[in-house]
């Protein structure tokens, strides 16, 4: 299991110019979680795709959501950074409070 501090990466997204505030990366535990999620997408493990440069949004919010890649169609990459924020600040509570 990661410690609290290591993080996944988040694919590069022009985008990240315009939103400074967007996360380029999040835990590696919270990925680990869902790693079933991530091998059915990707058939690759959590450590491999972070070797590889981590997930997109959309890709992140999939496997938290527990959705297939092909299962979420139209969200665009703000609606799914916005969504993988509020996933990360709800880990990161949740984390907290267990401490």
């Amino acid at each position: 299991m990661a410690s609290r501090t290591a993080q996944f990466p988040v694919l590069y997204t022009s985008l990240w110019k315009q939103h400074p505030e967007w996360p380029h990366s999040v835990p590696l535990a919270m990925m680990e979680a869902v790693e079933g999620n991530c091998k059915r997408n990707h058939s690759q493990s959590v450590e491999r795709l972070a070797q590889r440069g981590g997930m997109s949004y959309n890709e992140i919010l999939w496997a938290v959501m527990g959705c297939a890649w092909n299962e979420i169609r139209g969200t665009t990459t703000e609606e799914a950074a916005k969504a993988v924020m509020q996933m990360v600040d709800e880990w990161n509570e949740k984390g907290a409070s267990h401490e």
